[in-house]
């Protein structure tokens, strides 16, 4: 997808929310925060890897209200290998997730909290 195809998604969205009308040039700078790899977790996972009644230490805020990148760090183990020093995202949430970044691809993946 090129800057012109994307503009244009974006100004669909801002037509139809009112924030934006034809002829008026829209702000179209916004931060964007990329992370290489990071989970989110729920209570019961930081209670499990970090110690009974532990909660999330907040390290410093993300551009989203309200989350932050925690002090806390996890290694990951899957069928390829290690992936350590994984940041952890706060607050805590009702699934646990994850993404990494390699090779130019995207990996996500999602557990309920069941």
């Amino acid at each position: 997808m090129d800057r012109e195809q994307i503009q244009e998604i974006i100004f669909r969205v801002l037509s139809e929310f009112g924030n934006w009308m034809p002829g008026r040039e829209p702000d179209l700078e916004f931060p964007v925060e990329v992370s290489a790899k990071h989970v989110h977790l729920t209570d019961q996972a930081v209670e499990v890897l970090f110690g009974k009644g532990k909660k999330l230490t907040p390290k410093r805020p993300l551009s989203q209200p309200g989350q932050f990148l925690s002090e806390e760090r996890v290694t990951l183990v899957t069928p390829k290998g290690r992936i350590e020093n994984v940041a952890v995202l706060g607050p805590e949430r009702p699934y646990v997730q994850g993404g990494t970044l390699g090779d130019g691809c995207k990996n996500t993946w999602r557990e309920s909290a069941a």
